[in-house]
């Protein structure tokens, strides 16, 4: 019989849980980890929408990467979408683990994941910051690219429904940075790490206008771009638990929609 804990144990052998940044909330959000495990929903995002499709499909165990639970509850108000989400996992026994930013910095976590999609062999770790691999990649692509033709690679690789350039003047892409989600506050790494181009989402106007000075460029893919954990998780979930133990959730969680 195979418990929620060992999956939960399964992945965080794989990525530890210490690695998490100390304002992170990883770990087993809400349920009982020592229940059995009747199925496992991947997801990026927990939305009421995600938890429906958990309930539809019979599973109870939701792994996502973003938190469900982030800033401490003083009430649980069921009227509010949080409370009735919280109300929907006692009510039907769905646990929910996350897995953020130790996924994140994690050798074969998020960043792998990203860069490997480009076809990136032998990346290095952007920031290392001590923790396994560190945090975001850096690395050459097999040959190098127009500038133009290299956006189009990613819109397609990434599966980007939009991005934006804060373009530096640079013509040819040979070498890459890439950072899940947030990580335009390390221009100053990615320019030092010979990046031609930075991989990254959520680049607010000021750190645009910082990165023009740097002479570096940025290519917003949006933080949606982490989208790419789903079919990681499920593939590694379900080659050491059985096929069909974990499956990716259909439900788009993408705030943003491309006009």
């Amino acid at each position: 019989m195979v418990l929620i804990r060992d999956v939960i144990d399964y992945l965080e052998g794989r990525f530890p849980r210490e690695l998490a940044q100390t304002w992170d909330n990883v770990g087993l959000n809400i349920g009982n980890a020592s229940r059995e495990l009747k199925g496992v929903l991947v997801t990026l995002d927990v939305t009421e929408a995600v938890l429906q499709e958990a309930i539809n499909k019979g599973v109870n165990l939701i792994v996502t990467h973003h938190p469900f639970i982030f800033s401490p509850l003083k009430a649980i108000d069921t009227t509010t979408a949080l409370g009735r989400m919280i109300e929907l996992c006692m009510k039907h026994d769905v646990s929910i683990y996350v897995m953020h930013t130790n996924y994140d910095v994690s050798g074969g976590g998020m960043n792998d994941v990203l860069i490997g999609k480009l076809g990136v062999d032998n990346a290095t770790a952007l920031l290392d910051d001590g923790a396994d691999a560190g945090l975001g990649r850096c690395g050459n692509l097999a040959s190098e690219m127009d500038i133009r033709d290299c956006i189009k690679f990613i819109e397609s690789t990434l599966s980007a429904t939009s991005v934006s350039l804060v373009d530096a003047g640079t013509q040819v892409i040979k070498r890459v940075a890439v950072i899940g989600g947030s990580g335009s506050k390390f221009i100053k790494q990615a320019k030092n790490a010979g990046a031609d181009l930075l991989i990254t989402g959520d680049v607010t106007y000021h750190t645009a206008l910082d990165a023009l000075d740097l002479g570096i460029s940025v290519l917003d893919i949006g933080h949606h771009a982490e989208v790419v954990m789903k079919t990681h998780i499920e593939t590694l979930i379900n080659v050491e638990f059985g096929q069909e133990t974990a499956v990716a959730s259909e439900i788009c969680t993408n705030p943003f929609s491309k006009i």
